[in-house]
């Protein structure tokens, strides 16, 4: 059974729907990523799918990319349609040192995504 949505390739009904449903709560995840990257740094998601490469657009994909592997439990690939981008630019990314000035953004945004996580694990 293929998925209609994503093309996702899954056995049963019962995969289908487990699949989408976690899915579904780690896109709006990685959405929160970047309004967060949006607030702290002024990059929104069109940016992040700029074809450049130069520093101020890769880092800030550098940043997405470390945050949506740590904060998610998705594919590479699937990280990487949200901007526009294949499996091997978020393996890549994972590897990538930030510089001083955006190792600063990385962190600042860090906190206040595990600020967001734990107070919605509270609440529910």
């Amino acid at each position: 059974m293929k998925c209609d949505t994503c093309g996702q390739v899954l056995v049963t009904k019962q995969s289908w729907k487990t699949y989408h449903t976690k899915t579904k709560s780690n896109f709006r995840r990685l959405g929160e990523i970047v309004a967060v990257m949006d607030d702290v740094m002024g990059i929104d998601a069109e940016q992040l799918r700029v074809r450049r490469r130069t520093l101020i657009y890769t880092q800030p994909r550098v940043i997405y990319s470390k945050l949506a592997t740590e904060f998610t439990n998705l594919t590479y690939t699937t990280i990487g349609r949200f901007i526009d981008r294949d499996h091997k630019t978020i393996m890549s990314a994972e590897k990538t040192p930030l510089i001083a000035e955006y190792n600063d953004y990385y962190h600042e945004i860090r906190e206040k995504l595990e600020r967001v996580t734990s107070s919605l694990r509270q609440a529910s």
